[in-house]
């Protein structure tokens, strides 16, 4: 499969049914760190569905902005992500159709808001869960975590996450 973006990198894959989900973007470029290397925020702003039995593209759309690979997931025939200051949105995998989009300022701003106190560490990992009931965005460097309804988009909750507990965030549990 050739992928979405002349010259780019594919960035995250998915396959559901018969459909293989690709986010593209530029080529990762790295960011030299003492004792590491770190990625820049890898991103891609060409999202498609490639249908593997027919062996051709079903959709493909250029986002109206840059996706973090690490905020996209697929749950059921849905694929929801998160466009970096601009909008969570839920597509169906068969045919890329908007199911709908969440682009109110303040649950943007809530998504994004990365704690103060955090500041000139290291914290690469953001991310999106997806579950039946709940679309959650958050990580530890993050000030909120943010619980979407899946099949709506409208906002279910928003927690701040307290400063002792973020930095020993290792996981969570979502009933």
């Amino acid at each position: 499969v050739e992928g979405p973006k002349p010259g780019g990198q594919i960035q995250w894959l998915a396959l559901v049914g018969d459909t293989l989900l690709m986010l593209a973007g530029d080529a990762d470029s790295y960011l030299p760190q003492t004792l590491q290397t770190q990625l820049k925020d890898p991103t891609g702003t060409v999202l498609g569905g490639y249908d593997v039995a027919k062996k051709k593209w079903s959709w493909r759309v250029d986002t109206a902005g840059p996706i973090d690979m690490r905020r996209i997931v697929s749950l059921g025939d849905k694929v929801y992500y998160f466009a970096n200051g601009q909008f969570a949105r839920c597509r169906n995998v068969s045919d890329g159709a908007v199911v709908w989009t969440q682009d109110d300022k303040e649950i943007v701003k809530t998504i994004e808001e990365v704690r103060e106190d955090l500041s000139g560490e290291l914290y690469s990992v953001r991310w999106l869960l997806a579950v039946d009931n709940a679309l959650v965005f958050g990580n530890k460097a993050q000030k909120h975590m943010v619980g979407l309804d899946p099949q709506t988009g409208k906002s279910l909750w928003s927690k701040e996450i307290a400063a002792r507990w973020g930095r020993s965030f290792r996981g969570m549990v979502v009933d």
